[in-house]
């Protein structure tokens, strides 16, 4: 299929200059890379082994679109109603021979109606969650714990070089996504 008959081909999805840019999405359609026991949340970077035709034929679709996809977590059997949309990267494979791709959430949105393309992919209505323009003052002071918690933990267990990653998050939304890393949450709590 040639990328101009691909739903969401053509139209533009966002910019490469990065998710901030991604505020001015609107609602598209974008082919969906089904996630099991895994919650990519906007700001991470992950790199994804691409297992099943499902998460091949959503990886292929976007390349021959705006290079984005709908990452949407399974729990119980049910797609979560909120993924994130993320940009796909860059792709190879392990030396064992499995195929990844390294994709970059950049921003929440609401899964609508879906539709199957010839090529396998299923194509998902998104529509964009924008985090709030200003965070309340309680939200910014529990914020500010936090991320004093977070770096008091990082410096005990002698991990500073985690500490720059840290502070780039700027907002309490980017600092709460921080959380998605975190081995200790279940895929329910993360999304």
């Amino acid at each position: 299929m040639d990328t101009t008959s691909a739903p969401g081909a053509g139209q533009p999805a966002g910019t490469a200059e990065g998710p901030q840019h991604m505020a001015e999405l609107r609602s598209e359609l974008l082919p969906l890379l089904p996630l099991d026991d895994a919650v990519v949340l906007p700001h991470m970077t992950v790199t994804l082994a691409v297992e099943g035709e499902a998460q091949r034929a959503a990886i292929e679709a976007a390349r021959r679109g705006s290079m984005l996809v709908l990452l949407a977590p399974r729990v119980d059997g049910q797609f979560s109603r909120v993924g994130t949309i993320a940009r796909v990267e860059d792709s190879g494979e392990m030396p064992d021979g499995t195929p990844v791709t390294i994709l970059r959430g950049e921003q929440r949105a609401r899964l609508g109606g879906a539709q199957a393309d010839v090529g396998g992919a299923l194509w998902v209505q998104v529509d964009p969650v924008p985090d709030p323009e200003q965070a309340s003052e309680k939200t910014q002071e529990l914020a500010r714990e936090y991320r004093a918690l977070l770096e008091n933990l990082l410096e005990s267990r002698n991990a500073r070089s985690a500490l720059p990653f840290l502070r780039a998050a700027r907002t309490p939304s980017h600092l709460a996504d921080l959380a998605g890393y975190s081995p200790d949450l279940s895929v329910e709590q993360k999304v």
